[in-house]
C-alpha cells in the first residue's frame, strides 16, 4: 500500500476581514465585542483600536473598509477574523491594506476562505507590511463576500498592535524543526471539541478520544509561550473503510489566523510520522504534526505566522464528502514542549492580545522582556549575529496563502 503526496489546495491564510464602524465615527481602543460596521468608502472608514469586535459582513459584493490607527512606532498591526457559518459553505473574502488610505504599496492582499472546499469554519489574519509598517493608519479593504451563501453573517474580529524588536538580526532564526517524542501520554478519556472558540476545551498533556463530523467546526486550544512548541499525534483504530474519511489539523494563531505547521523530525525517542493527517481508509497509518517553536523570526518563513505567544487553537478539519461520508472517532495525543527558557524579544511591553474566546487577556510579564542588549548577551545567537546582520527586520508579515500538502492514498 502506498500513499503519494498531493498538493493540498492552498488555503488562504485567514478568513476574515472586517471590522468597523459607521462613517465618521471612531471606536475606543480595547472595546471588546462592540458591534461595528464597515464603511463603503475609504474616506469614511471607521477607526478602531486594539480589541475584539463583532462585524456584520456586507450584504452584497461591494467593498467595505475600516482603519486601524498606529500608536507605536514601527509596530506590526495584526487583524484576524473568523466566521462561523451556520452550514458548510464554499466562500471567500479578499482582504487588502493601504497606508493612510493611499495607493502606497503594502504588499499583496490575502484571500480568506474555508481552507477546504466546503466548511462552516472560516478564519484568517493579515499583518501590516510594506508602506503599512510605518504609516500612521492602516486602511483595510474587504472584497468578494457572497452574502447569498451566508446571509446576515457576522465576523469575530481581533485587532492587535505588536511592538517592534530592537534588532531582528541578532534574534534566533526561524525554529520550524522539532524532534518527535513517541512516548504515550496519560489517557484522559473523551473530550468534546468546540464549535466556537468560547467552548473549545484546553487539551494539553494527555490522550483523548474525540469525534469530528464533515464540514463541522471542531476546535481545541493550547497555550504556547516563547520557545515552546506543540506536538500532536492522531490515531484511528476503527474499521477500515472503503472510502476515505480524512481529518487534517489546522493551526490557528492567537489572533485567529492560519499558520503553517513546523517540521517533525526523527529524534532519539521516536520516529516522526510520515503524514500530518489520518484517514480511515488506512487505519494503520497514524498522523502527527508539530508547531513551530514560538520565535519572532518564524514570520520570515513562508506561510508561518506562529511567531508570538498566546492561546493557539487547533481545528480538526474533515471536508464535506460529496458522497456524504459520516463522522470519525479517533484519538489525539497532545503535549507542549519547552525548547528553551521563555524570553520576549520586544523592545517594550506588549499589550495583551484580545482573547478569541472573549476571556480576559493575559499581559506579558515585563521581567520576561528582553532589554535592548540582552538578546546578544544572554543567548548564544549573539555569536552568530553576523550571519544574519544582512537580514531586514521584518516588522510585519502578511498572512501568506498556506501551501499545505495533502496525500492521496492508493
Amino acid at each position: 500500500m502506498t500513499r503519494s503526496r498531493r498538493l493540498l489546495g492552498s488555503a488562504a491564510a485567514g478568513f476574515a476581514a472586517v471590522c468597523l464602524l459607521a462613517p465618521a465615527a471612531a471606536y475606543d481602543a480595547g472595546a471588546d465585542d462592540e458591534s461595528v460596521e464597515l464603511a463603503t468608502s475609504v474616506d469614511d472608514a471607521p477607526v478602531i483600536g486594539v480589541g475584539r469586535y463583532t462585524v456584520p459582513l456586507p450584504d452584497s459584493s461591494a467593498s467595505g473598509y475600516f482603519a486601524v490607527e498606529r500608536t507605536i512606532d514601527d509596530s506590526t498591526i495584526w487583524v484576524g477574523e473568523t466566521v462561523f457559518a451556520p452550514k458548510p459553505v464554499y466562500s471567500y473574502l479578499y482582504l487588502t491594506e493601504s497606508a493612510d488610505g493611499s495607493t502606497q504599496d503594502c504588499g499583496v492582499g490575502v484571500s480568506v476562505d474555508s481552507h477546504v472546499r466546503r466548511h462552516e469554519f472560516l478564519a484568517g489574519a493579515i499583518a501590516s507590511q510594506g508602506a503599512c509598517t510605518t504609516s500612521d493608519k492602516v486602511v483595510l479593504g474587504h472584497q468578494g463576500w457572497d452574502a447569498a451563501k451566508v446571509p446576515n453573517a457576522d465576523a469575530e474580529v481581533i485587532v492587535w498592535e505588536e511592538p517592534p524588536v530592537s534588532d531582528a538580526s541578532i534574534l534566533p532564526p526561524p525554529a520550524l524543526a522539532s524532534k518527535w517524542d513517541s512516548a504515550v501520554s496519560p489517557d484522559k478519556g473523551t473530550a468534546e471539541l468546540g464549535h466556537t472558540y468560547a467552548d473549545a476545551p484546553e487539551l494539553v498533556g494527555g490522550r483523548w478520544d474525540v469525534h469530528v463530523d464533515p464540514g463541522r467546526t471542531a476546535l481545541f486550544k493550547v497555550p504556547l509561550d516563547w520557545n515552546q512548541h506543540l506536538q500532536l499525534h492522531m490515531s484511528y483504530d476503527g474499521d477500515e473503510t472503503t472510502e476515505s474519511k480524512r481529518v487534517e489539523p489546522i493551526l490557528i494563531t492567537p489572533v485567529g489566523g492560519k499558520s503553517q505547521w513546523g517540521e517533525a523530525v526523527d529524534g532519539p525517542d521516536g520516529e516522526a510520522p510520515t503524514y500530518g493527517d489520518i484517514d480511515s481508509k488506512y487505519p494503520s497509518l497514524d498522523g502527527g504534526v508539530v508547531s513551530p517553536s514560538i520565535t519572532w523570526r518564524n514570520r520570515e518563513s513562508d506561510g508561518v505566522t506562529a511567531a508570538f505567544p498566546g492561546t493557539y487553537y487547533v481545528m480538526l478539519q474533515m471536508p464535506v464528502d460529496e458522497i456524504g461520508a459520516g463522522g470519525l472517532d479517533f484519538t489525539i495525543d497532545t503535549r507542549v514542549v519547552t525548547d528553551r527558557p521563555a524570553k520576549s524579544p520586544y523592545s517594550q511591553d506588549a499589550e495583551a492580545i484580545p482573547a478569541l474566546d472573549g476571556s480576559d487577556p493575559v499581559e506579558e510579564s515585563s521581567q520576561d522582556r528582553a532589554d535592548d542588549s540582552s538578546s546578544s548577551e544572554q543567548t548564544p545567537w549573539g555569536a552568530v549575529g553576523g550571519l544574519f546582520a544582512g537580514s531586514a527586520a521584518m516588522a510585519a508579515v502578511g498572512v501568506v496563502a498556506l501551501g499545505r500538502h495533502r496525500r492521496s492514498r492508493a
